[in-house]
């Protein structure tokens, strides 16, 4: 999945698990230890990337 900076995302707490119910905005994307990681506006820890989806409808944006 290629995600970018901008983008709205779903923040799954644990990787392939239900979502936390809220839409987060990808601040920018970077590599840690060799995984991919995102910020997010609203956390204050970056996010492996695996657990992040997009949202499943345009009325989730």
């Amino acid at each position: 999945m290629n995600i970018s900076p901008g983008m709205k995302v779903r923040f799954h707490p644990i990787i392939g698990g239900k979502h936390d119910g809220n839409l987060y905005e990808v601040r920018c994307i970077g590599k840690l230890y060799g995984r991919d990681f995102a910020w997010l506006e609203g956390k204050l820890d970056l996010i492996d990337i695996r657990s992040l989806t997009m949202p499943t409808s345009l009325k989730d944006c």
